[in-house]
């Protein structure tokens, strides 16, 4: 804004080279701190503006001459800091080696979901909260990227308590979902839902009567074919 009594421009000089072509990088929290005259406070700025576009205007004033612009470009920026909802239908399985959680995807559009572990009954992850730097610093156990993310296997070796978040295309992590607990199997596969028994292990001439003729047809009608 360059008129009236809220002017406000912000240099960006010394940062900008003088080249024929100029790379110029605002941060998206510069742009919102200056679209409004209230505090620029990062909770405000990072977590309450719905996805919306802002006019920015890009001026270059040629040395000496600091009245009119020698060159200006204006650009239209899509800003969004808000993530996407939670997802639902939490559901957390006893996997080899750790625990197989899966959920419904959000109704609006991701780009990744990540899943949040603690100890149960999982106090740190409080429904509906979004995840801090320091959370997912700590408490953040594996991601799935794309679209259509609705499972992951989180690698444990006991109880644990399991939320998760989307994320949008703009990389805003969303409000953890409820959190869910589960404790890793023994015999279950990764992919969850399916338990196997060991076959006993025989060793030569002790193979069940009855397999052992089974075999031995099977190999003398395969001789008769070959001759």
């Amino acid at each position: 804004n360059r008129s009236g009594d809220a002017a406000l421009c912000w240099p960006i000089a010394p940062a900008v080279p003088l080249a024929p072509v100029v790379d110029v990088d605002v941060p998206v929290r510069t742009l919102l701190a200056g679209a409004t005259t209230e505090p620029a406070t990062d909770d405000r700025v990072c977590g309450a503006v719905d996805l919306t576009s802002l006019d920015v205007q890009l001026l270059y004033f040629a040395p000496g001459s600091a009245a009119v612009p020698a060159v200006k470009k204006t650009l239209t920026v899509s800003v969004d800091t808000i993530g996407p909802e939670p997802p639902a239908a939490i559901h957390a399985a006893p996997a080899a080696g750790g625990v197989r959680v899966e959920w419904d995807p959000p109704r609006s559009a991701i780009v990744a979901a990540n899943v949040y572990c603690d100890e149960p009954p999982g106090t740190r992850l409080g429904a509906g909260a979004v995840p801090t730097r320091e959370v997912d610093a700590r408490l953040r156990c594996a991601e799935v990227a794309g679209a259509r993310a609705t499972a992951a296997f989180v690698e444990k070796d006991g109880p644990v308590a399991v939320a998760v978040s989307a994320v949008d295309a703009f990389g805003n992590p969303g409000p953890l979902s409820e959190s869910v607990s589960a404790t890793p199997g023994e015999g279950e596969g990764e992919a969850g839902g399916c338990t196997t028994a060991r076959a006993p292990v025989h060793g030569p001439g002790s193979l069940p009567a009855a397999l052992a003729g089974a075999l031995g047809a099977v190999v003398a009608l395969r001789r008769r074919r070959v001759r």
